[in-house]
């Protein structure tokens, strides 16, 4: 491209082509001044005007990449693109009903598109519709039953309609094709405990802690688990792990001074609620 420009310097396909390089490489600044320019030159190509509302969206300039996608409708008002690039870009701002209404204008114009309908499934459970996510997810599962990612958020979504076993039966399958995802171990041990399915809870964590051992909030779970089974040396070490990451946690130590008064360890319980309320004083039930 850059061998055709020296040759023809306005030959306007390679000057466009040269500025989609710029963006995949992630150089959204050093497209929008040439891309500017190419639309003073051609001001009714509505796939310039897209392209530089998404390098907008690429520096996070999300309000400024609206402006750009309204005028792109101006010329193409069915332009797919422009109403899902209005979609990311609402979404990013929380507004999460203006995402909703850019993607179903979208799907509207495309419904065999998989992108539209997975973000508008997140739309709506970001707007806490969950019902509708659920819906918007199932069509993804459709059209891409492969995605891991559609079956995650299809089981985080049961999680929160309260539908834990259809929950269990989506993470599960996350966990049995990714065995990394740490992640889905974490909300698989969480709902297979609210179903009193201990073993799973307490395998899925301890898979989850093998994977990604730094994660604070995995250590925390699995030692309230390991502390209702009564495994309180267990349920301690846990704790214990997280507190290494986030000293200044209070419920870290308030809940191991609870284990060590349950094993009758009274002065480490004092010294652990002592902890606790140097971090939080108004941690009344380190006082009682």
């Amino acid at each position: 491209y850059k061998r055709s420009l020296q040759i023809k310097p306005d030959y306007y396909p390679a000057k466009h082509a040269e500025n989609l390089i710029h963006q995949e490489r992630g150089q959204a600044f050093e497209a929008v001044l040439p891309l500017r320019k190419l639309i003073r030159e051609n001001p009714k190509d509505y796939r310039l005007l897209n392209n530089l509302g998404i390098c907008y969206q690429l520096q996070n300039d999300f309000d400024e990449s609206l402006k750009i996608f309204d005028k792109t409708l101006e010329i193409k008002n069915d332009l797919y693109e422009a109403y899902y690039n209005m979609g990311v870009s609402n979404y990013h701002c929380w507004r999460f009903d203006k995402s909703i209404e850019n993607y179903l204008q979208a799907i509207k114009i495309n419904p065999e598109r998989y992108e539209a309908w997975y973000n508008l499934g997140s739309a709506y459970f970001k707007a806490r519709k969950y019902d509708k996510a659920l819906e918007h997810y199932k069509k993804c599962f459709e059209l891409e039953p492969d995605k891991t990612e559609v079956l995650f958020n299809l089981g985080c979504t049961y999680i929160k309609l309260n539908k834990y076993e259809q929950a269990i039966n989506y993470l599960a399958q996350v966990s049995k094709r990714d065995e990394t995802n740490s992640e889905a171990l974490n909300l698989l041990g969480i709902t297979a405990f609210k179903l009193k399915r201990f073993e799973i809870a307490l395998s899925a964590l301890e898979k989850a802690t093998k994977i990604s051992p730094n994660n604070l909030k995995i250590w925390n779970n699995l030692g309230k688990i390991y502390y209702y089974m009564q495994q309180y040396t267990s349920s301690a070490q846990a704790f214990e792990k997280a507190i290494q990451m986030k000293k200044d946690t209070y419920e870290l130590w308030f809940n191991i001074g609870v284990i060590y008064t349950k094993q009758r360890e009274i002065s480490k319980a004092v010294d652990c609620f002592k902890k606790a309320l140097e971090i939080h004083p108004e941690c009344y039930n380190s006082w009682v």
